[in-house]
Parts: structure tokens; C-alpha cells; sequence
């Protein structure tokens, strides 16, 4: 991104540009989308076709080359640096070591009891779902049932599992991996919303200025399968996949209740805990600013809160949003940059009714320190 009036670029002085190294559709898409509706302009196409790998034919919708980064066409000058991710969060999103962050940390309970692959099984009959360690979007998960102390089933979700991420690595060129990184988890009763399993996506953001910051946004989003009632296994694995928004959490009191909302955000600091000792600080990039925003899926069952995974660029709504999805993410995007630096997004008064990013305590003991609930223990209940 940049701000001329603050580099002093004699060329644009005053005005504001950014630029964008994927795909228009990805929330750094939807990032500037935000930013042009409030002034900013794409930085000038000609040169950055110029840069060295650039075809026209890879040019996305917002004018800049797919696949180079940002030195690759522009120097310091004249763009200012800020960075829309951090250097580590890649580890936040691997399932496997996301998990084994919490479980060293004494926080393994604030996730449905979890395996990881090629180290430990389960044995007792229930539903379980086996997902790769670094795929979203669902493509990554099976769900199988085990009945009567037989393994067989779960041996026959890995082996499919393993067929579906080789044949991906095929299409992308990319060698098969050695072996299949994932985890195992435990089905958990899902606490049924409009009669479907349903979970529960909070935003979680992270910010460098000089010290780490963490902030949750204010509203999030009830998450349901595409498909009607009835077919479960498929139900529950989109459902855990965060697909398709249903309702904002405010409006759905009786589901989101006080103490869920209480569960949530317990949750969420925790997470937010386990972040901050992934992201590498301060950070390797020369950057003024660095910021960074998280998906949390969270389930609810007649107990307690239970946090799935964390996704790094989280799937948002169009700015401004398709008549057919539900909530308004440019608040949300607005606020943050606001957040993150005041000069970046002037706030207006369309911005006063909606919600804040909120800040986070995650100071006081580190989180080895925090005595482990028991096992089962629940967390609160309605």
C-alpha cells in the first residue's frame, strides 16, 4: 500500500494506491476493493506488466501481475510498507501443529479430542473426521464412523483422504508428500441450528505497530451446510468446513446465547495466545505495520464451546455484498484498517452502528503456565 502524502512521491503526492499479488477474489481482493471505495487508487498497470516475469495474460481484474511479490516491481520508494500478513501464520492454520501448539500449551480441552496421524488412533466406536493438515474449504476432510472396536473404517477414510491429496498434487504438478499430514478428531453433538449442524465463525485479528496486538471483531456468523436436514455425514463435514453463512450472530439470541458468546470468546483469547508464540516477532519483513485476520470456527454441544481450527484469509462476502449473502463484511474490513493505522481509512458516520474490534488480554502467564482443565470438565452451559 501506499500513501504518497507520506513518502512525499512527487508523482502522486497526496493521493493513496495500492496494489494486489493474487487472485481479486481473495480477501486481499476484497481488501482493496474496500480501500478503492474509500479513495485509494490500484497502482498504474504499465510497469508493473513491465516487471520481470509478467504476462498480460496473468494480469488480474485489478491490474498487477499474479505470482510476483512485492519487490519484484516495486522498490522502497515509493511504496510504504505494510503487510497484510505475518511471517508464521502459515503454522496457525496447519492443523497439526495448530493443535499441538494448544495441547503444549496445557489447552489440548479447548478442542474435541484430537489424534495426529501416523502417531495415534482411536479406538472407542463414535464419529470421527480425518483432515490433512493445510487444505480448507472441505476438500481435506473425511468423516467415518467407527463401530465395534474396528479400525477399518478410518483406515478406508485415510486411504481416501491420501488418493483425493495425491491426485491434487498431480493436477498442480507438485510431487506426492512422503506420507499424509493430519489429524484425527472426534465428532462432538453438534447443537443443532434450524434443524442442521451448524458452526459458529468469529474473526480474530492479529497487529504489529511495534508491539503485537490482538483484537476480535464484534459479530460473526452462524455456518450451516448447503444441503437440507437428513444427509449427516455430509452435513457435518460442510458444516465443519465454515461454508455457507446462515444468520449474523446477533441476530439469533437463542442460539448464540450470553454464555456461549461467554465460551466464544474465552476461546478465542486463547487462541489468540497460542497465535502470538506462531507469528515470528518482530517481524522479518521491513514493515511499519503488519496485520493479519484470522477465521475461527467454533462448535457448541448441549455443554460447552469447542474451537475446530483457524483459518488464515478467511473466506468474506463480496464488498460491497451479493443480494444472496448474508452480512456485510466493509465494516468490518473499514474498522480494521482504521485499526491498524488511523491514516490508512477515515471512518464515517455509515461506520457508527456497526461493530467494533474489540481488544484482547492475552498478557498475564504464558500459556504453559495456565492450569489444564480437567478432562470433560465442561466450560458453562445455557
Amino acid at each position: 500500500f501506499l500513501d504518497a502524502s507520506r513518502v512525499g512521491d512527487d508523482r502522486a503526492r497526496g493521493d493513496k494506491f495500492f496494489c494486489l499479488t493474487e487472485n481479486s477474489a481473495s480477501l486481499g481482493g476484497k481488501y482493496c476493493r474496500v480501500l478503492e471505495r474509500g479513495g485509494w487508487r490500484p497502482w498504474p498497470a504499465a510497469p508493473a506488466r513491465a516487471a520481470k516475469g509478467a504476462q498480460p495474460a496473468t494480469t488480474n481484474s485489478l491490474l498487477v501481475p499474479f505470482r510476483l511479490q512485492l519487490c519484484d516491481y516495486c522498490d522502497a520508494r515509493p511504496f510504504s510498507k505494510l503487510h497484510a500478513t505475518f511471517d508464521g501464520s502459515q503454522r496457525v492454520e496447519d492443523k497439526v501443529e495448530f493443535y499441538e501448539r494448544f495441547r503444549d500449551a496445557g489447552l489440548a480441552d479447548c478442542m474435541p479430542e484430537t489424534w495426529i496421524l501416523g502417531r495415534s488412533r482411536p479406538r472407542e466406536p463414535g464419529l470421527y473426521f480425518v483432515k490433512e493438515a493445510t487444505l480448507n474449504f472441505g476438500a481435506g476432510v473425511e468423516v467415518c464412523e467407527l463401530a465395534g472396536g474396528s479400525s477399518n473404517a478410518l483406515d478406508a477414510s485415510i486411504a481416501a483422504l491420501r488418493a483425493r491429496v495425491d491426485d491434487r498434487s498431480a493436477r498442480e504438478r507438485r510431487p506426492p508428500a512422503s506420507e499424509l499430514r493430519g489429524v484425527v478428531q472426534r465428532g462432538v453433538t453438534v447443537a443443532k441450528f434450524r434443524g442442521k449442524n451448524a458452526c459458529v465463525r468469529v474473526y480474530l485479528a492479529a497487529i504489529w505497530r511495534g508491539s503485537l496486538a490482538f483484537y476480535a471483531y464484534g459479530e460473526g456468523y452462524v455456518v450451516t451446510p448447503p444441503k437440507p436436514p437428513g444427509d449427516e455425514a455430509s452435513s457435518l463435514s460442510e458444516c465443519h468446513s465454515a461454508h455457507g453463512r446462515t444468520a449474523r450472530t446477533q441476530d439469533c439470541p437463542a442460539y448464540v446465547t450470553p454464555e456461549r458468546r461467554r465460551q466464544a470468546r474465552a476461546l478465542v483469547e486463547a487462541c489468540a495466545g497460542v497465535v502470538a508464540g506462531a507469528l515470528e516477532l518482530p517481524p522479518a519483513k521491513p514493515a511499519e505495520r503488519v496485520f493479519e485476520v484470522f477465521g475461527l470456527d467454533v462448535v457448541f454441544d448441549d455443554r460447552r464451546a469447542y474451537l475446530l481450527e483457524a483459518n488464515r484469509q478467511p473466506a468474506t462476502n463480496e464488498v460491497p455484498p451479493r443480494p444472496d449473502q448474508v452480512g456485510d463484511d466493509e465494516p468490518m474490513l473499514r474498522k480494521l484498517f482504521h485499526l491498524v493505522d488511523p491514516d490508512l481509512l477515515h471512518l464515517d458516520g455509515r461506520d457508527a452502528e456497526s461493530p467494533d474490534w474489540e481488544p484482547l488480554d492475552v498478557g498475564g502467564p504464558a500459556p504453559a503456565d495456565r492450569p489444564a482443565p480437567a478432562p470433560g470438565e465442561p466450560q458453562g452451559a445455557e
